[in-house]
């Protein structure tokens, strides 16, 4: 049996057998700066003192002003400045679209989160708008004319007074109730019915213009009077 073997043979001689090959030891050109892989630093570690107690401290608050309430108290002749009004229009009544009017009425003036439920109550172009908000409960009316007195003791009888005053605006205008429910409702406007604007025609305004008239009238004469007066006191 023969094996393989790469043993120096026996009839070569052992001066002229090459020296084993040593590898050589790899030598690593330096890398440049440019090349070299960043690595970031390491996050700075921070030390908290620590104290006796698990809950943290909290710092003093420092008060910008001073407590107002507190000298509102102490001052009996304090009043805070009167509001001021710019550019207010100059008439007694201003046209609102129902949309705005119903996004101001729905939210709640005391808790400011809830919203109202609306109750209307119409009389010709005044109404009165009840408000109960559903979270807090409050309760409140809002009207958009005042109610004059009447002759009736009741209280079942309203009167707004945005009514007389258009009434007695058409009356003194000539333009009759029936040329003012068409304008109105052809602008989209609530108006009055026929009803209501000859009852309250014929029982506010027409007295009113009567007493009027009468009183204008006797101022004439009295005019009159002393002018004749003066006449007859230059000619004696």
């Amino acid at each position: 049996m023969f094996l393989k073997s790469t043993a120096v043979p026996s009839y070569q001689n052992p001066s002229t057998v090459p020296p084993a090959t040593v590898p050589s030891a790899t030598v690593l050109s330096p890398i440049l700066p440019s090349l070299a892989v960043f690595s970031p630093p390491l996050s700075p570690v921070i030390f908290f003192p620590t104290t006796s107690s698990s809950t943290p401290v909290r710092r003093p608050r420092i008060p910008i002003r001073p407590a107002m309430n507190q000298e509102i108290d102490d001052d009996d002749t304090w009043a805070p400045p009167p509001p001021t009004t710019d550019n207010e229009p100059d008439c007694d009544y201003l046209l609102v679209s129902k949309e705005s009017l119903m996004n101001l009425l729905r939210q709640c003036t005391v808790c400011r989160r809830g919203k109202n439920n609306l109750s209307f109550r119409m009389d010709g172009l005044g109404f009165t708008c009840t408000r109960e908000c559903n979270l807090c409960g409050m309760r409140s009316p809002w009207e958009n004319s005042k109610p004059l007195r009447t002759a009736n003791p009741s209280g079942k009888e309203r009167l707004p007074k945005i009514n007389v005053d258009v009434v007695a605006g058409s009356v003194l205008t000539a333009m009759g109730g029936t040329k003012l429910r068409q304008i109105m409702l052809m602008s989209g406007i609530h108006s009055l019915s026929m009803t209501t604007f000859h009852k309250i025609k014929k029982i506010y305004v027409a007295p009113a213009i009567d007493r009027e008239f009468s009183k204008m009238q006797q101022g004439v004469i009295d005019a009159l009077r002393r002018k004749i007066e003066q006449v007859h006191e230059m000619n004696r």
